[in-house]
Parts: structure tokens; C-alpha cells; sequence
């Protein structure tokens, strides 16, 4: 248990020490971001979440996808350029798609179909949609990397549980690297991850499912990483169905996100975020339940998560929202 434990401290010291000299930094040469808020604030965050988990990889006795670490670098760098020139929704989309395809092509995919075309098309398809679940996730103070952080630990628990080193070792390298910057990020944040971390890690979780669903049965390898990463799938999938039903383009950057709808409701930005990561660690100790109880609990639980995800978008969509752009 060492190992583990010098892995995620490692990385909260490596992030926590890195996020104010980036924000110095930052302010320096005047790139500041977020400039819709009273004061504007760096966008950075996710260069030091980024270095924090990949400078601890090459001292581990762990095998590394090549897939996994050209997809994750290639996606920070594609979001640190958009952080600092701000592409268009579909320009981003493509060159995601682009890194996706590279990482799969190294041997970043599933094994369901045993169709290599067919198992990379879907594969494809899962991290893509994870980069833009997590991108839309983050969106108020702390959420994001809260939300991070939880999906992370609970994804090195399965990796101990399961006997996955890579994925125990990768995860908790990624959780103290978001424990680290969340230290800076939590309300009134000092600094953002931007697309340079929200993007980095939707990979790397989405990869990690993809990891572990290789390392146990159809069912229980779908079921327990989608409940893990619960918050952003239903993010995304909320505000997809919410803005087609108003005839909105799904791309489109509006104020209609989960956190805001409940900060209308009159809870404040901090209780917000706390509920939601609340329900985060639920989601955690259910997917790891899943992974290890009999599969007919396996299959309640998840049928358990579905029925509340339902019933809270149900309610969260009925609250009156004055729909204008803002953060996608």
C-alpha cells in the first residue's frame, strides 16, 4: 500500500505546488481567460493536473498504453491551444476525433465484438463523447475536478480489486493531481482547468473504462464504469435532450448546465457543488459494488441510479432558465 499512497500524495504536491506558479505565470504574459466574470481568471489549471499524473508514469512498475498517453498528451495540447486561441465547436470536435482515431490505432481499444473495426469504432465513439461529458461538466467552481477526483479514486479501488496495477496506478496519479488543483479551484476559484484539463481528463477516465471493461464480463464491465462516471454521462445527456427540446443547437454555450439550474432553485454555488458531488460518491461506491457483488445486485443498483437519474432530470428541467450563451 506504499506505492499507492506516495502515488497520489506525489501528485497533490506536484499539482498543488504547480497551479499558483501557472496562475503567476498566467497573469504575466496576459492570457488570462473567462473574462465574462467580474475579474478574469486563468484557464491553465489543467497544465499542472496534466503534469502532476504524467511526470509520475515513467517511475512506476506499470505498463502504459502507448494509446492511453499519446491520447491523453495529444488532447491536453489540443486544449491548451483552444484555451489560448479558442477554436470553434466543430474545429475542437474534429481534432478530438482525430487524437481519438491515433489512440485507438495504437491499441487503446475494446474487445467486445472481437471485430477490431467495429470494437475501435466504439471506442472511438465512448472517449470523444467522455472529452465533451467532462468539458461540459466543468463549469462551476470546484465541480468538475471534484467530480474528477471521485471517478478517480473509485477507479484506483477497482483496479486494487480487480488486480489491474495500470489502472490503480494511473487513477490515483490522476486523483492526487486533482485533489492538488482543487485546492485553487474550489469557490471562489483562483484558477480553471480550462479545456487543457477538462479535456485530458475525460480521456484518461474514459480510457480507464475501457481498461477495466477489457478485465471483466460484458455486463459488470459496462455497468460499474458507467455508474462511476455517472455525473458527466448525465450531464451531457441532460443537456442534450434539454436543448433539443428547445430547439437549440446541442453545441450551442448557453446557461442551462445542472449546477446552475440548482443554484436557481436558491442553493448557493458552494452547496451546489457539494450535493452534486455528494451523489458523485454514491455513484462511486455503487459502480465498485457492482464490480464485486453477485451481478443481480449488480443489475438493481444500476437499474437504482437510472430511475433517480430520471427522476432528477425530470425536476431539474422544469426549472425556468433564461437560456443565454455562456459556458457550453
Amino acid at each position: 500500500m506504499l506505492i499507492p499512497a506516495l502515488v497520489l500524495v506525489a501528485g497533490f504536491g506536484i499539482s498543488s505546488g504547480l497551479t499558483p506558479i501557472l496562475r503567476a505565470m498566467t497573469f504575466r504574459v496576459g492570457r488570462t481567460q473567462a473574462s465574462h466574470l467580474p475579474e478574469p481568471i486563468p484557464t491553465t489549471g489543467g497544465v499542472a493536473i496534466y503534469l502532476a499524473t504524467c511526470l509520475l508514469l515513467p517511475f512506476l512498475p506499470v505498463s502504459i498504453s502507448h494509446g492511453l498517453i499519446i491520447g491523453a498528451s495529444l488532447l491536453a495540447l489540443v486544449g491548451l491551444a483552444d484555451d489560448l486561441l479558442a477554436f470553434g465547436p466543430i474545429y475542437k470536435l474534429v481534432l478530438q476525433t482525430a487524437v481519438v482515431a491515433a489512440a485507438v490505432w495504437q491499441g487503446l481499444s475494446l474487445t467486445c465484438f472481437n471485430e477490431p473495426l467495429l470494437d475501435g469504432l466504439l471506442t472511438a465513439v465512448w472517449l470523444v463523447w467522455m472529452c465533451n461529458a467532462y468539458n461540459v461538466l466543468d463549469m462551476m467552481d470546484g465541480l468538475a475536478a471534484g467530480a474528477g477526483l471521485i471517478s478517480s479514486l473509485a477507479f484506483g479501488c477497482l483496479g486494487f480489486i480487480l488486480g489491474i496495477p495500470d489502472v490503480a496506478a494511473i487513477s490515483l496519479a490522476l486523483a492526487g493531481g486533482l485533489g492538488g488543483f482543487l485546492l485553487h479551484n474550489i469557490h471562489p476559484a483562483r484558477i480553471y482547468m480550462g479545456d487543457t484539463g477538462s479535456l485530458f481528463c475525460g480521456f484518461v477516465l474514459g480510457a480507464l473504462a475501457v481498461e477495466i471493461w477489457k478485465e471483466m464480463s460484458v455486463a459488470r464491465g459496462i455497468l460499474s464504469p458507467i455508474i462511476i462516471l455517472g455525473l458527466p454521462i448525465f450531464e451531457a445527456t441532460f443537456l442534450s435532450i434539454v436543448r433539443r427540446s428547445k430547439g437549440l443547437p446541442i453545441m450551442q454555450a448557453s446557461r442551462d448546465h445542472v449546477a446552475q439550474r440548482l443554484v436557481q432553485l436558491g442553493h448557493s454555488v458552494q452547496s451546489s457543488v457539494r450535493r452534486i458531488w455528494c451523489v458523485g460518491i454514491f455513484l462511486g461506491v455503487f459502480g465498485i459494488a457492482v464490480a464485486v457483488l453477485p451481478l443481480a445486485i449488480g443489475w438493481l443498483l444500476f437499474i437504482i441510479t437510472l430511475v433517480f437519474a430520471v427522476w432528477v432530470g425530470r425536476r431539474l428541467s422544469t426549472v425556468e432558465m433564461a437560456i443565454d450563451e455562456g459556458d457550453t
